[in-house]
């Protein structure tokens, strides 16, 4: 899964990592979401991520986007929530709070990267890694689609890629520069993974158009 240096980066960040991560980034959701929903629905403004807010001495925006959540309907919002935390609490638990504190970190450094270079950037990518990551580490669990359909985690993720394959396509070079930059911490952590399975396909492919003959 890692390369030697993300391993050695992973012990010497380890000592700042923030166990339960995801209870907090959900924790952090659910207060935004009755602050915007009971309160004041501006609050937005301030919380997204974008480089004139940063270049105006805004810099918690570099933290609170990852708290704006995906939804405000009611129900949408409490799956996602629910989703979210589970999904963050498995890959914690496979890797460790070192390795999902890093990957998430890489996530956000990915958003960063495309705000600057954009002006803008979401947490969208950084929601999809986390559940790629789970589907790969996981691809025979279960969901209950639309509580009804069982579906394995490894078709959604399919699914998942696929929907964001073409949103890459049909976005504009910078939504495609946000896309990519996005999703940093997939690639690093699985990027050698994918290649190395995709050559192993590859090989198959070949070895049965050969046998056909």
């Amino acid at each position: 899964m890692e390369m030697k240096w993300l391993t050695n980066l992973e012990r010497k960040f380890y000592r700042y990592a923030i166990p339960n991560l995801m209870q907090y980034i959900v924790g952090g959701q659910i207060v935004v979401w009755a602050l915007v929903m009971f309160i004041n629905a501006n609050l937005l403004n301030l919380l997204a991520l974008n480089r004139f807010g940063l270049f105006s001495g805004q810099v918690w925006r570099l933290l609170t986007f990852v708290f704006i959540p995906d939804s405000y309907d009611m129900l949408y919002f409490a799956l996602g929530c629910y989703f979210n935390w589970m999904i963050g609490t498995a890959l914690e638990r496979s890797w460790g709070a070192g390795w999902f504190n890093l990957y998430y970190l890489f996530g956000m450094l990915g958003a960063w990267l495309g705000c600057f270079v954009t002006g803008y950037g979401s947490s969208y990518c950084l929601s999809l890694s986390l559940f790629l990551a789970f589907a790969i580490l996981y691809p025979e669990m279960e969901f209950l689609l639309f509580f009804v359909l069982p579906v394995k985690a490894k078709w959604l993720g399919w699914l998942s890629a696929a929907l964001w394959g073409w949103n890459f396509i049909t976005a504009s070079w910078a939504g495609k520069l946000n896309l990519a930059l996005g999703m940093l911490g997939f690639g690093l952590f699985f990027g050698p993974r994918v290649w190395h399975n995709l050559q192993a396909w590859q090989r198959r492919r070949r070895w049965q158009q050969r046998n056909r003959r």
